[in-house]
């Protein structure tokens, strides 16, 4: 996929946001967690830990946008 099309994806799923925030299905203040996987060398192969980061809807929607 070059960035043209991944650009233009991102503005079809911020319409679908901007349009579910009008009809009140979603707000922009509405919590987002976003979990990750990290693997650490003091954690050796037997666990990795996990990072967790909370955002709002708003702050996901203004990272898509470089």
């Amino acid at each position: 996929m070059n960035s043209s099309t991944a650009s233009s994806i991102k503005i079809a799923i911020l319409a679908e946001f901007y349009h579910q925030a009008q009809q009140g299905k979603l707000k922009f203040t509405d919590p987002y967690t976003l979990r990750g996987q990290t693997s650490s060398a003091a954690a050796h192969r037997r666990s990795a830990h996990s990072r967790v980061t909370r955002l709002t809807l708003r702050d996901v929607a203004a990272l898509m946008i470089p």
